[in-house]
């Protein structure tokens, strides 16, 4: 089995959703002066790769922490949605053909990111699916 990491690196540098707090490191201790090397860091629940729980959007909804973590790793299925340009419609994703539990959605985002700064012409979902 392969196990890809398709997480985003966090650093102070990276890019943040317009109005998001930046994430912040601050090493406290650190090798020689100490035994270990730590930081401190402080970031907000959208930096790099993240989940949206129900609860991002409805008052009564599950966070984060309720979620089983077995919905986060195991066999996957990618679907290649990058020609669909920045509106993915539910239309799309009915005629996909899906076959796993995990399903990832390659959108063109990944065709133009560069990591260093927020794009805000993202694909996303259709206000109507």
């Amino acid at each position: 089995m392969e196990i890809h990491d398709i997480s985003m690196l966090i650093e102070e540098e990276m890019p943040v959703y317009p109005g998001n707090p930046g994430p912040e490191i601050e090493k406290y201790r650190e090798i020689p002066e100490e035994s270990t090397t730590e930081s401190c860091l402080k970031l907000g629940s959208h930096t790099g790769t993240h989940v949206d729980a129900s609860s991002h959007v409805f008052e009564k909804g599950e966070t984060v922490d309720q979620i089983k973590l077995e919905n986060f790793y195991g066999d996957a299925q990618v679907i290649n949605l990058t020609q669909e340009g920045a509106k993915i419609t539910r239309k799309v994703l009915e005629e996909a053909e899906i076959n796993k539990k995990i399903v990832l959605l390659k959108t063109e985002n990944s065709t133009k990111q560069n990591h260093k700064t927020f794009r805000e012409d993202y694909a996303e979902k259709t206000t109507y699916i």
